[in-house]
């Protein structure tokens, strides 16, 4: 064998080294890719808020938002729906003059619930008194739509049509 032909197989052998290097490399790139993909997607998910509304707690009535999820719940706007479909009253629309023993609780702005957070919009002390009865007849056959967004700004609509037991 010659000096030339040793050099040709050797450059034959360095040319393979380079394609498998480079298909390696290019393959490792698509890989790692994907990988922080798959990533982002699950850190998204496992920040979502899951917003729950409570109608009903204990000896008293009240309406409540609470944050089930394992990220902030950013509220946007909470307002009710009634049920001839007419959307947009707030709660000071639809309980502008309340009895002194139910409390209502306005959101101005946007209003961030933590993780395991709550929120009471609407609580009266007392079943079996006059604000219970007011509170029932206002609110009673309405829908409370809360819209919220998690930290990416994803939003959300949570709805709930309200029903008190007697």
């Amino acid at each position: 064998m010659t000096e030339l032909e040793v050099f040709q197989k050797s450059l034959e052998v360095s040319r393979i080294t380079l394609v498998v290097s480079i298909v390696l490399s290019v393959s490792s790139i698509v890989f790692a890719a994907l990988e922080m993909a798959f990533q982002r997607s699950h850190n998204k998910k496992s920040v979502r808020p899951l917003c729950a509304i409570r109608i009903d707690d204990g000896d008293g009535a009240g309406i409540g938002l609470w944050n089930l999820g394992l990220g902030p719940m950013i509220v946007k706007k909470v307002h009710f729906r009634a049920p001839d479909g007419s959307c947009g009253s707030t709660i000071e629309e639809v309980l502008p003059s309340h009895p002194t023993d139910v409390k209502v609780t306005g959101i101005r702005g946007d209003l961030i619930l933590p993780p395991g957070g709550n929120l009471i919009l609407v609580a009266c002390a007392d079943r079996t008194g006059k604000g219970f009865r007011f509170m029932k007849k206002a609110l009673g056959g309405q829908t409370l739509v809360v819209e919220y967004e998690d930290i990416y700004e994803k939003a959300f609509v949570k709805e709930t049509r309200l029903d008190f037991e007697p």
